[in-house]
């Protein structure tokens, strides 16, 4: 058994924010269309700009900052719980790399 004693944040921090950016692309459409007829929101150009630029941006802010926090707690628990234990084993190759004599 090994154990992971500590985690690079700002590698989790920019995983997440790729992942997160991806669900607020994702999301842009249902946000277009929920704001799209309330006129109150500034017009369609306005609302556009918001649902496939700023929303996937924010998403993509957050995730950086809040996994980054979560990896920063976990850090820190992790020196007296002595982490997660994790079992590694090899991977079997695949069909393709064993014919190729990988």
């Amino acid at each position: 058994m090994q154990r992971i004693k500590s985690i690079g944040v700002v590698s989790v921090g920019k995983q997440c924010a790729v992942v997160w950016a991806a669900v607020g692309l994702l999301l842009s459409p249902f946000t277009f269309s929920a704001t799209r007829s309330d006129p109150k929101w500034g017009g369609v150009i306005a609302v556009t700009v918001d649902a496939l630029i700023v929303g996937p941006i924010g998403f993509a802010f957050l995730g950086f900052v809040f996994s980054g926090f979560a990896t920063m707690v976990y850090n820190w628990t992790a020196k007296w719980t002595g982490g997660i234990q994790i079992e590694l084993t090899d991977a079997a190759p695949s069909s393709a790399s064993a014919r190729a004599g990988h």
